[in-house]
């Protein structure tokens, strides 16, 4: 599969790297893109929306040996910052995430090292 996506895509791919991604435990890595097909399909009712980080729990402890593997990017907070007091140009609607608010909310109960 990787020489399929390394001749198709034209990308070098670090094998040492992924191989120590692949070993190590537990594996619970994967691929969260909110903007792809599955989250808007008629299959999941077009309004599938996404945990960020699941693992971390309500109380904002994270679930025993997790590895985080996901985090929001810098621009998902700027249009917060930006648009969520004033609607966005051309959709006219503000940008209020509740995935996001609710990671943001976990993520301040994690205790003090």
């Amino acid at each position: 599969m990787i020489n399929r996506v390394m001749a198709t895509c034209a990308m070098e791919i670090d094998r040492a790297a992924l191989g120590t991604l692949c070993e190590a435990r537990p594996v619970r890595m994967a691929l969260h893109n909110s903007l792809s097909w599955i989250y808007r399909s008629k299959l999941t009712d077009g309004a599938r929306v996404r945990v960020i980080d699941g693992t971390l729990g309500e109380s904002g402890r994270r679930d025993e040996g997790a590895v985080l593997t996901e985090s929001v990017h810098p621009s998902a907070r700027w249009c917060r910052a930006t648009f969520g007091r004033q609607p966005m140009p051309v959709v006219g609607a503000l940008y209020e995430p509740g995935n996001l608010t609710d990671y943001d909310a976990r993520t301040a109960r994690i205790p003090a090292s």
